[in-house]
């Protein structure tokens, strides 16, 4: 089956989009994280899809791609172009925090008016378009099902976005997003289900799972609660 392309927004501290100064006060680059590593220890660096189910993004994730060809947008609109890692306008890195991205400011109507409204306070989200390459299945005893991405095959475009997921109009419109994420949960649940069956046992390990990517936006949440940023 092939790989859809899917989105994730982030709405926390770690991830907030900002703008970096030059000595002489103007703005010079755009920077952020545009996903953050799941670790344990900190609550807050895994997505909540609804109650039970849940996605993390595994260190490294982003170590195969860093290399390619993508674009710096705002709100992920390839007509409000930021940067360009091709060009070197725009700059990828891995650290112990995240997928972390820096972009010079461009002399442009787009460029100027998003370091306006990230100065301002009014955009501070950032977000991140990939394909899923490896990703693993978790069930627990608590009944949560949770979704690692290991490794991104292709990144498209990260940078700052305005709206958090399921705010607003964003609920309505993501609806039949959650539906393709439901569907994969249930699917997932039998064939989890047919290995039992099959005399196997539970093995305490999640099986590999390629099912449909999901096209949708997540807003990071603590483990146990939605985060109130």
């Amino acid at each position: 089956m092939t790989k859809q392309r899917e989105r994730r927004t982030l709405f926390c501290d770690l991830a907030q989009a900002r703008v970096e100064r030059r000595e002489d006060g103007t703005a010079e680059k755009i920077s952020g994280y545009a996903a953050v590593f799941f670790d344990p220890a900190k609550p807050g660096t895994e997505y909540e899809m609804w109650p039970g189910y849940r996605e993390r993004v595994a260190a490294g994730a982003f170590a195969d791609v860093l290399g390619q060809d993508v674009r710096g947008l705002f709100n992920h609109d390839a007509n409000m172009v930021l940067g360009r890692t091709k060009s070197a306008t725009m700059r990828l890195s891995e650290d112990a925090i995240g997928l972390r991205y820096e972009i010079d400011i461009p002399d442009t109507q787009a460029g100027r008016d998003t370091a306006t409204s990230i100065q301002r306070g009014d955009v501070t989200g950032s977000s991140f378009s990939f394909i899923v390459g490896e990703r693993l299945m978790e069930d627990f005893e608590d009944g949560t099902t949770v979704r690692t991405i290991i490794k991104v095959k292709r990144l498209y475009d990260v940078g700052p976005v305005t709206f958090p997921a399921y705010e607003g109009t964003e609920a309505s419109a993501r609806c039949d997003d959650i539906e393709v994420a439901r569907r994969e949960a249930e699917a997932h649940s039998r064939e989890r289900g047919e290995e039992s069956k099959g005399g196997d046992g539970d093995t305490g390990e999640a099986p590999r799972n390629q099912g449909a990517g999901l096209d949708m936006d997540l807003r990071l949440v603590e483990i146990k609660s939605i985060m109130t940023i």
